[in-house]
């Protein structure tokens, strides 16, 4: 009888007691969704139960894994808590938050004192603060009272947003120049790519810190000079076309400048030199 709600709520409890969860979470899933009322509850609390077995199980090999069931065990148990009055899933609830809270302050303490190592790399760096501030995030999201959470999503906030203002400026205000291919005009341009790099880097710390203004000015630079290398560069392009003997080619070449000019206008629409580039490009499209 493979639909029989009660019969498949045995199997999942059978399967939960002889340690074969995810057996034990699809009979349970059927279990809730064929059964009444009072069967479903009792499917979700076994169910936050198996959630929390599976991600016990790979605490040591698997953080995100754990980390992901013991958030799905909770959300069974609080989707059951908002329906009944169920003392022993609020006690498991209790319980699973705890363990989960100790898991992402640990993981997000260790990743902060690594970012904040002397001579770890800007990279590195960036990562663990972006680990650290997620990990903090999700603490506090999981327990709005605690302090430690609060406290350590701030400091992780403000330390990301700094180093990434830091790099973003660097790579905006790059005054490194590409040279050209051989079958490329023969002038050097800017590299917009790290400029553009530097830019979203600035705007990743803008919103993690939208009232700093510093972060603000920054940002306000490398945007202009995003504009300015991507109008110089959709130049160059103009002036390769016309060293194309092939129509097909001339085409390719003015709608990349078309491309590069649109974009800077998305950055700084009242960048003049830009809309006098792409009314030009325009111009030799037609």
């Amino acid at each position: 009888d493979p639909d029989n709600a009660r019969l498949l709520y045995d199997v999942g409890v059978a399967a939960y007691a002889a340690g074969e969860y995810e057996e034990a979470l699809v009979a349970l899933d059927r279990a809730e969704a064929l059964g009444g009322k009072s069967l479903a509850r009792k499917a979700q609390f076994q169910k936050g139960n198996a959630e929390f077995k599976l991600g016990e199980a790979t605490q040591r090999s698997n953080l995100e894994e754990t980390i992901s069931r013991w958030r799905e065990s909770l959300r069974q148990f609080a989707t059951l808590l908002r329906q009944s009055d169920h003392p022993e899933a609020k006690t498991n609830f209790e319980f699973v938050r705890r363990r989960l809270m100790g898991v992402l302050l640990a993981d997000a303490k260790r990743n902060l004192d690594d970012a904040r190592r002397p001579n770890a790399p800007l990279a590195q760096k960036l990562e663990k603060l972006r680990n650290a501030f997620e990990r903090y995030t999700a603490a506090q999201e999981t327990d709005p009272e605690s302090s430690e959470a609060k406290a350590g999503e701030q400091a992780s906030r403000d330390e990301l947003a700094d180093a990434l203002m830091k790099e973003g400026t660097r790579k905006s205000q790059t005054t490194r120049l590409v040279q050209p291919r051989p079958n490329e005009a023969p002038i050097p341009r800017p590299d917009f790519k790290e400029i553009e790099e530097g830019v979203a880097m600035l705007e990743d710390a803008a919103q993690l810190k939208p009232k700093d203004p510093e972060i603000g000015e920054a940002l306000d630079h490398g945007i202009q000079r995003l504009a300015d290398a991507l109008t110089f560069n959709a130049r160059i392009l103009m002036a390769q076309e016309l060293q194309m003997p092939w129509p097909k080619e001339k085409l390719a070449v003015l709608r990349m400048a078309k491309e590069q000019v649109e974009k800077a206008l998305d950055k700084v629409p009242e960048h003049r030199p830009a809309q006098e580039t792409l009314e030009a490009v325009n111009r030799r499209l037609a």
